[in-house]
């Protein structure tokens, strides 16, 4: 017993340290190749929905957030150190998070199904994991979520858990997207009827009963030892993959939150409204 126990410890430990070298090494190569070709992106961005009361957007630019901050401020030691402090509370074999949807979401999830619009929603959020990850993408918007309903009362994405979770799949709440002073979110829908709806609900709580873990390893490689240990772009291209609504081919463990707007070359997307939280 006293063995498998060392055992069981030592494969934690080497994981942790693994995955605080690759974190560390990828960080300083995309800082490296960044501060060499600082290129921004400009996307599509969309149209508004009738009766909206927000102006349609011509294009989003998603990397310069007009903060006027360098690659070495979003890899700051803080940023860094507080990413490295979150790794013991990962797992890329095992699954850490269970139900942590729970009956009220999906009653609710399912009062939408007369709603037959998916929604998809972009945020550039200001959280050390997004900071850093704008590094290795040249993005603004670095986290994606799904949600059932326009308000985003069913919003639900692969994350750190926000200290209220574990990392995984969780619901999320607008006001926890806005960690710095200029963060923003976009909000987009997609046609998807009641049918396909529901097909993306029940993979969702498929996922929910199965258990989940966030793919830290996300930031370098999609590499993970179970399916449903993923980070937040692979969760949303799943569900619009199982509900048929998938719009863009590209390998699940490759997509980016950026991929949902820039690939939507035949315009399946209607831009609803865009969320400043300041």
């Amino acid at each position: 017993m006293k063995k498998l126990f060392r055992t069981a410890l030592l494969k934690n430990y080497l994981e942790i340290v693994f995955m605080a070298l690759i974190v560390a090494a990828g960080i300083f190569l995309a800082g490296w190749a960044y501060a060499e070709n600082p290129a921004a992106v400009t996307v599509l961005g969309g149209h508004s929905s009738q009766g909206s009361s927000v102006a349609s957007y011509d294009s989003v630019e998603v990397y310069d957030d007009g903060a006027g901050k360098s690659v070495w401020d979003r890899l700051s030691s803080d940023n860094i150190l507080k990413i490295i402090k979150s790794i013991p509370q990962l797992d890329q074999f095992n699954y850490v998070n269970k139900g942590s949807l729970s009956y009220t979401w999906f009653s609710n999830a399912e009062a939408t199904l007369s709603d037959e619009r998916l929604y998809i929603i972009l945020s550039d959020t200001g959280s050390p994991a997004s900071e850093v990850i704008s590094v290795f993408t040249k993005k603004r918007f670095n986290h994606c979520s799904i949600s059932f309903d326009r308000e985003l009362e069913t919003m639900v994405s692969y994350n750190g858990g926000n200290n209220a979770y574990p990392p995984g799949l969780n619901p999320e709440e607008l006001s926890k997207l806005n960690m710095k002073d200029n963060a923003s979110v976009m909000v987009y829908s997609l046609p998807c009827n009641a049918e396909k709806k529901r097909l993306a609900l029940e993979e969702i709580r498929r996922i929910n009963e199965e258990g989940s873990s966030y793919n830290m390893r996300g930031l370098i490689s999609a590499f993970s030892g179970k399916p449903n240990i993923m980070y937040c772009s692979q969760f949303v291209y799943r569900i619009l993959d199982s509900a048929g609504i998938a719009y863009f081919a590209k390998s699940n463990g490759k997509v980016e939150p950026a991929d949902f707007i820039e690939f939507d070359y035949k315009r399946h997307l209607q831009f609803e409204y865009e969320y400043q939280f300041n």
